[in-house]
């Protein structure tokens, strides 16, 4: 999911990557482009904001990103490394999930 893109609006794109973190993608900043907390994302932000670049409000409320922003996905199973791993899974693509899982093998 993405909170912000480029455009009119926003000098920066950021979003929720699925190994998780938070990235801000093609940060004009610098080479650090992942962020691990939502603090850590907010402070990236505000160095943006300070340098004249235009965010969107929203960006800079920590509460905006969610925890399971911040963990990693599994990309066998398509579900949260930590919802479900020792149990049942439920597969949100049956097809797909099964060459995911072939390839894996």
């Amino acid at each position: 999911m993405s909170y912000a893109r480029f455009g009119s609006g926003s000098d920066v794109y950021v979003y929720a990557h699925v190994y998780g973190f938070i990235e801000c993608c093609g940060c004009a900043l610098g080479d650090a482009w992942d962020f691990h907390s939502p603090a850590d994302i907010v402070d990236h932000l505000r160095e943006h904001v300070a340098a004249g670049h235009n965010v969107p409000d929203r960006l800079l409320d920590e509460a905006l990103y969610p925890p399971e922003d911040f963990v990693g996905m599994c990309m066998v199973h398509m579900c949260r490394e930590d919802a479900g791993h020792d149990g049942d899974h439920t597969p949100t693509n049956n097809e797909r999930d099964e060459q995911i899982r072939a390839r894996s093998r």
